[in-house]
């Protein structure tokens, strides 16, 4: 028996939506509890996880922004920024002035080794009152941008008549975006009224970022001293991704420490120190953050020290003015003998303002007071600094000024000014 020509084009027409949907099944129901536990799994830092349920979400929801937002950052930080980027842009074309969006797009265009497009990005935010997330992006980028050659030249005096200068340029070797071989030759003099020391260093860099933004740096060399000798120079470098909104670095150096002691007799000696430190910076909003640090270390001599700092940092947005107040307290524990005989320690409370002026500089001015003692009493002590920085063009120009006091049985009294010039031609 024949099938009716309209029951069968009816029956052919089932199977063939059969088989399309075979091929290209339908976007999945994601409900609001999935959801959730996507969003979950993506801020304990599984983002590979999360991925596939947001996608699904908006392939049934596409005006969804903020599924589209999740997607976004989760492909930022599972490895492919490349693709997140589209979604950013996309977002950022409703909302330009939305700070994550903006900071999302700097990041994922960092991952990708898109430096020059990150720089913009990131110098973008910044104009509007950056965090500290922000400043360390645009000095680190600063230093990559620049394709063969960088420069730098510091210069300090301090109340003991001691004057250290140092300089150095950089160039690349080998590498672009993610992957960098760098070579730096620098030079060190260290003097006071009688006598100076000269140091001449050569060191290579390598550095590495990784998808999720990941960074590994290693830094080899040596520096060769007038009358002090051949000394090694090592520092490696870990910075991890961010997870909660919590971003944390780790480095560890090794080698000679008079130029950090401002200190001849270190010179002469060939006095060398391993030293560690740690950072973190935990975002608590877009304008808002805890900073801290801890740092310690050790000289061949037998000299000590470490310390710990913490700080609350915010920003407020001037149109192309921004202000940033931190306020913050310190602890440090120094058995340098080279500044007080048997060390000291510090426990002290501060306030530092920075204050944007247009794109191209930043001023700040900043105090603090509290105790000092060592074994022979305790005392108080208290200091203010101010400073600022100015960029034009490829030359950048920073000068601080900062002045202590300390009382205990006596005053002594510490003034020391820095200059600094950072150019790449």
């Amino acid at each position: 028996m024949r099938v009716p020509t309209a029951a069968g084009r009816f029956l052919a027409g089932l199977l063939l939506a059969a088989a399309a949907a075979e091929a290209a099944p339908l976007p999945v129901a994601v409900d609001d509890s999935l959801l959730a536990a996507a969003r979950e799994a993506h801020w304990s830092g599984e983002s590979e996880r999360a991925v596939p349920v947001f996608r699904d979400r908006l392939a049934g929801h596409p005006d969804d922004r903020a599924t589209r937002r999740s997607l976004a950052d989760a492909l930022a930080w599972s490895g492919s920024a490349a693709e997140a980027i589209p979604h950013y842009e996309r977002l950022l074309a409703g909302s330009p002035a939305d700070r994550d969006l903006l900071l999302g797009r700097a990041r994922a265009l960092e991952w990708t080794g898109r430096e020059e497009e990150a720089f913009d990005a990131y110098r973008r935010i910044e104009k509007t009152g950056g965090s500290g997330e922000i400043r360390d992006a645009v000095d680190r980028l600063r230093h990559r941008v620049d394709p063969l050659y960088r420069g730098e030249a510091e210069l300090l005096h301090d109340s003991a008549r001691i004057t250290a200068y140092r300089s150095g340029a950089e160039q690349r070797l080998l590498g672009t975006g993610l992957a960098q071989l760098r070579l730096r030759l620098g030079f060190e003099r260290i003097a006071d009224d009688r006598a100076e020391s000269l140091g001449r260093t050569a060191t290579v860099s390598a550095i590495r970022i990784f998808p999720g933004g990941r960074e590994a740096s290693l830094e080899a060399g040596w520096i060769s001293h007038d009358g002090g000798g051949d000394h090694p120079r090592l520092r490696v470098g870990l910075r991890g991704r961010p997870a909660r909104r919590l971003s944390a670095g780790f480095e560890v150096a090794y080698g000679d420490r008079a130029y950090d002691l401002r200190s001849l007799d270190a010179a002469r000696a060939g006095i060398r120190g391993l030293e560690a430190s740690g950072t973190f910076y935990w975002t608590l909003s877009p304008s808002a953050g805890l900073w801290g640090a801890a740092r310690g270390g050790a000289l061949d001599d037998g000299n000590s020290w470490r310390s710990a700092a913490l700080s609350l940092d915010r920003s407020l947005g001037l149109g192309l003015t921004g202000s940033l107040a931190g306020r913050g307290i310190g602890y440090a524990r120094d058995r340098r003998t080279y500044y007080s005989p048997g060390g000291e320690w510090d426990l002290s409370a501060g306030l530092r303002e920075m204050v944007r002026i247009g794109a191209a500089g930043r001023l700040w001015i900043g105090g603090r007071i509290g105790a000092i003692g060592n074994e022979e009493g305790r005392g108080r002590t208290w200091a203010s600094e101010a400073g600022g920085t100015v960029r034009l063009g490829r030359l950048t120009g920073a000068a601080s000024f900062a002045y202590s006091a300390s009382r205990r049985e006596s005053t002594y009294l510490s003034r020391t000014g820095t200059l600094a010039l950072r150019w790449s031609p």
